[in-house]
């Protein structure tokens, strides 16, 4: 159940991933606000790693909160909270803040934070492990819990 969640979600992932590096390439062309986008051949790896890794993140997330419902009007009202979770950083995003390191340990707002530096051609190495450790180790746990209550 946990894989296909996560192929799923990774498919819908590199999908969305693909769309925004051709709108983005196509954009460049046209715009002059995206001078600064880059697209390498780290931007496109990292960038497969993090839809990876935030797929992995998020179904274990949807697992998790679903998996005490005892309907299934129950398990899609507690999967509500991970829809309002991944909406959150599209917020922020609007909202012009300093982001200091310790953000890039909170889930899903790391992974979109990290994204953008990627396009823009900013990240930080050590803003990218801190995300990709901290997401290890949310979905480790995560799991330890599901086998455990399993």
């Amino acid at each position: 159940m946990y894989l296909a969640t996560f192929l799923i979600g990774f498919i819908a992932s590199l999908v969305g991933f693909v769309i925004t590096l051709g709108s983005f390439g196509i954009a460049t062309n046209m715009f002059t606000v995206y001078e600064e986008f880059s697209m390498g051949f780290s931007t496109l790896l990292f960038g497969i790693v993090i839809c990876f890794l935030a797929s992995l993140l998020i179904a274990a997330l949807a697992i998790l909160l679903t998996s005490s419902a005892k309907s299934y009007k129950e398990a899609q009202a507690s999967g509500s909270i991970l829809q309002t979770i991944c909406v959150l950083p599209l917020i922020f995003s609007m909202i012009t803040f300093d982001v200091s390191q310790v953000l890039y340990a909170i889930p899903i707002l790391s992974h979109t934070t990290i994204l953008m530096e990627l396009y823009s051609g900013t990240c930080n190495y050590i803003n990218l492990l801190l995300t990709v450790g901290s997401t290890l180790v949310y979905i480790i746990i995560i799991l330890y819990v599901l086998i455990k209550k399993f």
